[in-house]
Formats: C-alpha cells, structure tokens, sequence
C-alpha cells in the first residue's frame, strides 16, 4: 500500500511545493483518460466528478500561490489581511461554559490544572472576557453585584470565604475589597458597571478604576472584555471599546492581597466568581457564562473575534422570575 508523502511548506519552500504540484496536474489528465477508457464501469458523471476535484485543487493551488507571493488570502489568526479563515491553535483558556451559573467563589484556573503544572500570573500583560446577563439590579445592594474578583489563588487553602470574612456593609465594599484583592468588577449604587485596581504605590494602594459605565444591558446577554498591560487597561463592551486608562504607577499586586498565611507568596493571581455574600442562588442579579482568560493583551480585532461567540440568554442558569420583578 503506498503512502502519500506529507509535505511541509516552511521545509521545502513554496517553489519545490509548486513544481510538484504541477507534475501532478499534468500527469493526471494522462492517467484519468486512461481510466475512463478502460474501466468498464467507468461513466459520464465520475469524469464530470474528476474534472470538479480537478478544478478545486488548481484553484486551490492557485490561491496558495497568490497567498504566499502577491496578496494575503488566508486568516490564520484574528488581524490577518486574509478572506478566508483558518482554524488554527488558540492560546486562549475558557471556563464557566457549561451553561450552569459558576458556584460562588469559584476559581479559574482550577486547581486541578495548577496541581498538573499549569503556569500563570495574571499581575498584567493579560485579557479577561466573561459573557454577562444582568437582571434585578435594582433589588440589590452593592456587597450583592459582585461580577468579577482578581486576587490571590492560595487564598483558597483554607477553604472558600474564609478569607472575605466578616462581610462588608453595603455601603463599603472598595475600601473592603481594597484589603482583599488586586482586581473587582462590579455595579455601583447608580447600576454603574466599574473595573478596578488596587496597585502598590510609594505612598500606599490606590485604586485605579475605569470611569463609571451606564446604560448597560439588562435582561440582555452582553460580552465585557478587560484587556490589561503593563501600565494600561482598556475595557470593551461587546466588542466595542468603551473606556482606557493609563496607569503611572504600573498595574501591580496589591500588597494587602495575602495568601492565608499572611504572605503574598509567589503572587500567583487567579479570578473568582462572586462571593458567598452576594445571596443564594434566587437573590443573585447577575449570570456568567464563558470567562476566558488570555496571558497576554490581546488586540481589538481579537476581542471582536474572540469565540465562541456571545451566549445566549438560555445558556444562562437563570431561576425563573416573576414578571412584576422586571425593571
């Protein structure tokens, strides 16, 4: 049985590629005609049949050779000048897209993939995405919207909440989390959506927080992207970028973020779905769904590509509601 030889483009160069290409293209009419003369069952649609693959693969050489020597006609990754898009590999991680609301606290990267090596940090120079349904905002107090928490992962060593322990008023909870974590995502008292960060400055931690975002969608599934670098933070909402802002100081771990003995440790951050003091399961307002997590900043076309693609509101773990709770 023969093999079909496996060629590779970087090894043999596209000229090497081409000329053997073109061998194949003209010996195959010789041996096709040869075939359909001799065969006995060989009709007028299995020659119609060679000629289309024949076609295809001319085509498909030509367009090969267009890519590589005149203009892009491939999408490899997002922000390519190609028309076609390529499945490639991704260096994206997802969580939280099983359909089912993320138990309170919990953690991604998961222990399980830390305990089998999985390497990360998460301080900057990374892109969180979370696909978002909001509802009964309104109902709520600010120690209840909760979206998102960056702190540090071996926090969790003496099991969950234990270290967001008493509970913060409703009336407090920057200072709070300003004692606890690097990173929040949440709705203020005017239903606001706000990113922030608490970084280590000569003069102490500040918070460094996105200006406050309005108007956004209730009942609705939205997607809400952080992208992060070294001194900068930009935040998108469904793809479109809504607010950036440069950091002097640099995007750091907050020094008041410990781990459960009281040491920073190797800093190692990870995200967590909102708290215990958020409510039960009926009291909560806001849904997740698909959180993605990228260790480098990814750029805008990226954000608008990312996949999969924005959930849908029966992907959410959504309790049933009465109407008159709408808004």
């Amino acid at each position: 049985m023969s093999v079909v030889p496996q060629t590779n483009l970087q090894q043999e160069g596209l000229a090497g590629i081409f000329g053997k290409a073109v061998t194949t293209v003209t010996t195959l009419p010789q041996q096709a005609t040869t075939y359909v003369a001799s065969s006995p069952t060989a009709t007028y649609a299995m020659s119609i049949l060679y000629y289309v693959v024949l076609f295809v693969f001319v085509l498909f050489l030509g367009a090969v050779l267009i890519h590589f020597t005149i203009l892009p006609i491939f999408r490899f990754k997002p922000g390519d000048k190609g028309i076609i898009s390529v499945p490639a590999a991704t260096d994206r991680w997802i969580y939280w897209n099983d359909t089912k609301q993320p138990a309170q606290l919990e953690i991604a990267p998961t222990t399980d993939e830390v305990t089998k090596g999985k390497t990360y940090s998460f301080i900057n120079n990374f892109t969180v995405s979370v696909d978002l349904l909001v509802r009964r905002l309104g109902q709520t107090t600010p120690k209840n919207r909760i979206v998102l928490i960056k702190a540090n992962r071996n926090k969790i060593v003496s099991g969950p909440g234990s270290w967001l322990t008493p509970t913060p008023s409703d009336d407090d909870l920057a200072a709070y989390m300003r004692e606890k974590a690097s990173m929040i995502v949440y709705f203020d008292t005017n239903n606001d959506l706000n990113v922030s960060f608490f970084v280590n400055t000569p003069s102490g931690v500040t918070v460094e927080s996105s200006k406050p975002l309005p108007n956004v969608p209730l009942y609705k599934p939205f997607r809400l992207t952080i992208v992060v670098e070294e001194r900068l933070f930009t935040v998108y909402l469904d793809g479109k970028h809504v607010f950036q802002r440069t950091v002097a100081s640099g995007i750091t771990v907050n020094p008041k973020d410990v781990n459960m003995t009281g040491t920073q440790g190797n800093s190692i951050q990870a995200f967590f779905a909102p708290p215990f003091f958020t409510g039960a399961a009926e009291q909560q307002s806001i849904f997740h769904q698909n959180l993605m997590l990228w260790q480098r900043p990814i750029q805008a076309v990226e954000v608008r590509e990312a996949s999969p693609a924005l959930a849908l509101e029966s992907q959410f773990d959504l309790l049933p509601e009465q109407d008159d709770q709408k808004c």
